[in-house]
């Protein structure tokens, strides 16, 4: 089945966060840099050594920037992250490379949001080749005040396996007071097993919440 290894992009700078195999931790030089905002764009960039022992050097780049036009916000961000292969006998560490893209589009009353993500990595001794990939995008709509509409789409898929996943979602949220809100959440889904087709499946659920923050 699917690993959904991502969550939905957020506005502003963000790149993937990959597993802790991906992770390089090692004990020597990284060097990260984040440039001046320059009206309203912003640059990351970062690298690691691992040492002269191993060739698992990790560089990630990122970049977020947000204008409006005409009453219309325009919030783009997209990262992307590097992993090299260890020098190992045991096979045990993999090249892998993942990226990541997200753009908002919003006035007083509607935003607009829309993600991609995808992740590839070579197959070791205790893993297969990975190669996964997903899509969501979603919008939403203040009626009122008090009342907010809203409506998403995800779609994810394994290259690899040909699984895939899908879900729609649609939501109405309605504040009560400041820190009090409740509303009711409907979602479908959809999954597709390519290895075990009589696995196949779908489903529907619905919510209602109450929530307090303080």
């Amino acid at each position: 089945m699917i690993d959904l290894l991502y969550q939905q992009q957020q506005q502003g700078y963000h790149l993937l966060l990959l597993d802790d195999h991906w992770l390089n931790k090692s004990d020597y030089n990284t060097i990260t840099y984040i440039s001046p905002n320059f009206s309203n764009f912003v640059l990351g960039i970062s690298y690691d050594d691992a040492g002269p022992d191993s060739n698992a050097d990790t560089i990630e780049v990122g970049f977020s920037y947000s204008t409006t036009a005409g009453g219309l916000g325009i919030d783009i961000s997209a990262g992307m992250r590097s992993a090299s292969k260890s020098n190992d006998e045991d096979n045990t560490s993999a090249d892998a490379s993942a990226s990541s893209f997200g753009a908002t589009l919003s006035t007083d009353r509607i935003s607009f949001t829309i993600a991609a993500n995808s992740l590839e990595q070579d197959a070791t001794l205790d893993t297969s080749d990975v190669d996964v990939s997903n899509t969501s995008m979603g919008i939403s709509y203040s009626a009122t005040d008090s009342v907010t509409v809203a409506a998403s789409y995800l779609t994810a898929e394994n290259g690899e396996t040909d699984d895939e996943y899908s879900e729609v979602g649609a939501s109405v949220t309605y504040t009560i007071a400041t820190g009090l809100e409740t509303g009711i959440t409907y979602q479908t889904f959809g999954v597709t097993d390519a290895s075990a087709p009589n696995a196949d499946g779908d489903g529907t659920y619905t919510t209602f919440f109450l929530k307090a923050s303080f």
